[in-house]
């Protein structure tokens, strides 16, 4: 009996024990993030939050230069002497500066962060200023943008993990686009990664009823001003022909000459616009992820398979699960990835994958590297 009290009262003074015990002073949390690039890396605008009791926070500003990301945070707790936490991350906003490998640098950044959740909003600014980025509340960006979604049905919000999925599934992301004066200013989506341009406001509404993501939502063009309580979008795609049907609630409109307007002219001058400006191979790929009414019963296509994921994070799974000479299964094979990394790091493998397709790809892509 005097062994089991002893054991317990040990437990209880470990488990009270303050081993990461830090100064809320000493925690530098980061709500915003601005991220634009110069000659010989990156410039990183931080807002930063210090809390100092009774629900108060003391604001403060930071620049950063530094060739990498790691690198940047690295120079900002040493000009700070404070821990940094980005678990409270309200906003990051992208300079249009930024290309396809800058794209994938923050993302292994941001992957790479135990202290950073991924759910956080993004947005490019069109005219991306140190003195301005700062001048409008994280806040009252994401709300404006949430608005817009159900007011004018231009933009919604996105998160960088949504991005981030989208990059690794598709090579392209639509992101709203900003600018920001004394005011601030939705231009529409902006896309990035494989393609960096900006969306027309009529392109930005056509990707929204192709993804179904218009609902409640006001439809103003010239003469016609209809409300759009909900829509649905179905698309089929026969060899070379893309069919697009839209059913949509309407109301608040003046006459039936209002909704033939909407559906056989201003709707289907959108749609074409945004199919003749843009790559029909992301429309494609954008469809078979966001659309679930897509039919799928065409062989006609063929849609790329893009869910490749990252080499890198692969390799720190297995490296974490498993020792050399262990066998690592993969039930859903795709294009290889899995395999490869565990291939690379002397582990037997073993992969399935129903589609032919992709199998012979994998057969390929490891044919290829055998022979480098």
């Amino acid at each position: 009996m005097k062994k089991i009290k002893y054991i317990i009262i040990v437990i209880l003074f470990t488990l009270t024990g303050c081993l990461n015990y830090v100064e809320l002073n000493d925690i530098g949390i980061i709500n915003v993030i601005g991220i634009d690039k110069d000659n010989d890396g990156y410039v990183i605008n931080i807002n930063m939050v210090t809390p100092t009791g009774d629900d108060l926070e003391k604001s403060t500003t930071y620049e950063v230069f530094a060739s990498t990301l790691e690198e940047a945070f690295d120079r900002l707790y040493l000009l700070t002497s404070k821990k940094i936490n980005l678990s409270h991350l309200e906003l990051v906003m992208f300079s249009k500066s930024l290309d396809k490998t800058d794209y994938k640098n923050i993302a292994n950044f941001f992957l790479n962060r135990n202290d950073s959740r991924n759910t956080f909003p993004v947005v490019v600014v069109e005219n991306y200023d140190k003195s301005k980025i700062f001048s409008v509340s994280a806040y009252d960006i994401n709300s404006l943008i949430e608005v817009n979604s159900f007011d004018d049905g231009i933009v919604s919000v996105k998160t960088f993990d949504e991005v981030t999925d989208d990059i690794l599934n598709i090579n392209i992301s639509y992101i709203p686009c900003i600018k920001i004066t004394d005011k601030v200013e939705i231009l529409g989506y902006y896309s990035i990664y494989n393609e960096q341009k900006l969306l027309s406001i009529r392109e930005s509404i056509s990707y929204n009823f192709l993804t179904n993501k218009i609902s409640k939502c006001n439809f103003v063009d010239e003469n016609l001003n209809i409300k759009i309580d909900s829509s649905n979008t179905k698309i089929a795609i026969n060899k070379n022909k893309i069919t697009i049907s839209i059913t949509s609630i309407l109301t608040n409109y003046t006459n039936k000459k209002d909704i033939t307007n909407f559906y056989n002219k201003t709707l289907k001058e959108y749609l074409e616009e945004y199919l003749s400006n843009n790559d029909l191979g992301y429309f494609y790929n954008l469809i078979k992820k966001y659309n679930y009414n897509y039919y799928k019963n065409n062989k006609n296509i063929k849609i790329d398979f893009n869910s490749r994921k990252p080499e890198k994070l692969l390799e720190r799974i297995i490296k974490a699960s498993s020792d050399e000479g262990d066998i690592v299964l993969d039930f859903f094979g795709g294009s290889g990835t899995t395999l490869a990394a565990a291939h690379k790091m002397n582990r037997k493998y073993i992969g399935i994958e129903k589609e032919k397709e992709y199998l012979d790809l994998t057969i390929r892509r490891k044919e290829s590297e055998d022979n480098v």
